[in-house]
């Protein structure tokens, strides 16, 4: 899923700029005096990405090929990045009219995260659920990105329950695989060493959802509205599939580094349907996640 970020430059104006779902940069607009006026540069660009004959393909001095995006007036609204060649500009611009359109916007200098329509929550439609009046959520992440201390924050703040896949994993099924092993002596021990043995951890929940990729989850979800901390993307592609989640929320940390495909293969840009920057303090995290529960009406 890719995003629009508004960030203010050193000369004092809002520039944004569109990132595909991998956080490449795709598209960066000229500066603009207010933030509206920005924000309106982005609807332009969602209004006229989806026209083919508005991006004109340039050449810079050098020979790099490279793009622009044109509004129905003929003026500029987006540039694109310096590309190695034909090919790469065209996948770039073919990379815009995918991404732009649905594409949230993230003002880093309010901290506002605005959602797209097509975002919004949606009703589960199949797997049956303990009924509750509060949507069900999904909280993603790499380890130690901070998707347990949203979760917290949600239930601290605004009266959500939770439960994480491993603190789950463990009272069910995972202690009593492991406690021979590793001489636990009670599930919370378990639970708490788990740090240790991601991979294992990984592979003994794929396992016990081998023949129902939505079980685990179904059964936090029974007495919880947050499942924190999904690892396998063909887990959650059964949970979608049978509407178990009402949206998913991505926690990302650029200060800690990302876990491999082993233990967490989920790529956060393209199924999470909104992400949440933890890139300063508890206070500004707290801040971001009651905006998040403002603008979603959670």
């Amino acid at each position: 899923m890719g995003k629009f970020i508004i960030k203010k430059d050193k000369h004092g104006e809002y520039r944004f700029n569109l990132l595909a779902g991998n956080g490449q940069v795709i598209l960066s607009s000229d500066g603009y005096t207010t933030i509206a006026a920005c924000e309106n540069g982005i609807e332009c660009v969602r209004k006229n990405c989806v026209h083919p004959d508005k991006f004109e393909k340039k050449e810079a001095k050098n020979g790099s090929p490279y793009f622009r995006l044109k509004a129905g007036n003929g003026q500029i609204i987006g540039n694109s990045e310096l590309y190695s060649s034909n090919a790469a500009m065209c996948n770039g611009i073919d990379s815009v009219m995918k991404n732009a359109p649905d594409a949230n916007i993230e003002n880093y200098e309010t901290g506002e995260i605005k959602v797209t329509s097509s975002k919004k929550l949606k009703k589960p439609n199949k797997k049956k659920v303990k009924k509750s009046s509060r949507p069900k959520l999904l909280i993603i992440g790499h380890a130690r990105h901070g998707k347990d201390t949203v979760a917290e924050m949600l239930a601290l703040n605004h009266g959500y329950t939770y439960k994480g896949s491993s603190q789950a994993a463990a009272e069910i099924f995972i202690y009593e695989a492991l406690k021979e092993k590793y001489g636990y002596k009670t599930p919370e021990e378990c639970f708490e060493d788990r740090i240790h043995h991601r991979r294992e951890w990984y592979e003994l929940i794929c396992g016990y959802n081998k023949d129902d990729k939505t079980i685990l989850a179904s059964k936090i979800l029974e007495e919880n509205d947050i499942y924190v901390g999904m690892r396998d993307l063909g887990e959650l592609n059964a949970c979608k599939m049978n509407g178990l989640f009402d949206i998913v929320i991505g926690v990302y940390n650029n200060r800690v580094p990302e876990e491999n495909r082993e233990s967490f293969n989920i790529n956060l840009w393209e199924q999470s349907d909104i992400i949440i920057a933890n890139a300063g303090s508890l206070e500004d995290l707290e801040w971001k996640v009651d905006r998040v529960v403002k603008l979603l009406n959670l």
